[in-house]
């Protein structure tokens, strides 16, 4: 119940914002590099990464930028990224269904 409560609580003073779009891809052997536009009503944006191989990293929130370079990935390797438009309030927090894409690095 409080779980509830908590999620319109939520609703109410968190409006979801758009989720992010257009999104460009450039891989090397061990990083991957996005950028997007969109996301409107957002002031940050959440990045997860999944490799077929392995469970979902968190890369974390990027305020103020569309765009990341995750680094330090398995070269030759299939990843699965998801990018959320996020409001992030002193009442609460909101997100958007993701974006995704799938990139392979290189060798």
């Amino acid at each position: 119940m409080l779980i509830y409560m908590y999620k319109l609580l939520l609703l109410l003073f968190c409006t979801v914002p758009e989720p992010p779009e257009s999104l460009v891809v450039n891989t090397d052997a061990n990083s991957i590099t996005l950028l997007w536009s969109g996301g409107d009503g957002a002031n940050g944006f959440r990045i997860t990464y999944t490799s077929s191989a392995g469970p979902r990293q968190e890369y974390g929130i990027v305020y103020g930028s569309t765009f990341v370079t995750i680094t330090k990935l398995e070269a030759n390797t299939q990843y699965r990224i998801e990018i959320y438009s996020v409001v992030v309030t002193p009442e609460g927090y909101a997100e958007s269904t993701p974006a995704s894409v799938t990139a392979t690095t290189g060798k």
